[in-house]
């Protein structure tokens, strides 16, 4: 409110709107925990396996979110497999051909994470 000393006094008034920016206080979600993709030996490399879904309740850049292995996974064994870090997409990556003999299961842990901070961090 403003006003001026004069007889009488005279005031006028300025509505302020205050506008609230969201923040990076969510966790990613994941949309389905625990998925199970069979294939062939012979699955081709660079086919698609599957893709993870992932979301950030938080607006904007704060709600965009970065797909990767669990590094405890990834330093464990060299996966034949490569995930599309701003889709969740999975493909294989390798030369070689599976073999069921050697090698029957990969269990692979999506990490998805906050893009602009490492604030949280939830694994699929």
């Amino acid at each position: 409110m403003a006003f001026d000393h004069g007889h009488p006094m005279k005031a006028t008034f300025v509505n302020v709107t205050v506008v609230l920016t969201d923040i990076n206080d969510n966790a990613p979600l994941c949309a389905e925990p625990i998925r199970k993709i069979i294939i062939p030996e012979d699955y081709p490399n660079n086919a698609l396996l599957t893709c993870v879904a992932a979301w950030d309740p938080d607006e904007g850049k704060n709600g965009e979110v970065v797909y990767t292995f669990d590094i405890t996974v990834e330093t464990s064994l060299t996966l034949p497999f490569r995930i599309e870090e701003n889709t969740g997409c999975i493909f294989v990556n390798t030369d070689e051909p599976f073999d069921f003999e050697t090698i029957n299961r990969y269990n692979l842990s999506v990490e998805v994470s906050c893009l602009l901070l490492d604030y949280s961090s939830v694994s699929c």
